[in-house]
């Protein structure tokens, strides 16, 4: 999670990136600046039974 964080704050802002697992099981759009702990917080919400 942490290289998305940092790749995303390396590309143009204007350009959309989508984080997701290997399984396409969620994908979630990262904002400029978006942070190691919201990440991690997303994936659990998404990814919760």
């Amino acid at each position: 999670m942490r290289l998305a964080v940092v790749f995303r704050r390396l590309t143009p802002a204007e350009l959309g990136l989508v984080f997701c697992d290997e399984g396409y099981n969620f994908d979630i759009r990262l904002r400029s600046d978006a942070t190691d702990a919201e990440l991690i917080k997303l994936i659990k919400l998404m990814t919760a039974d």
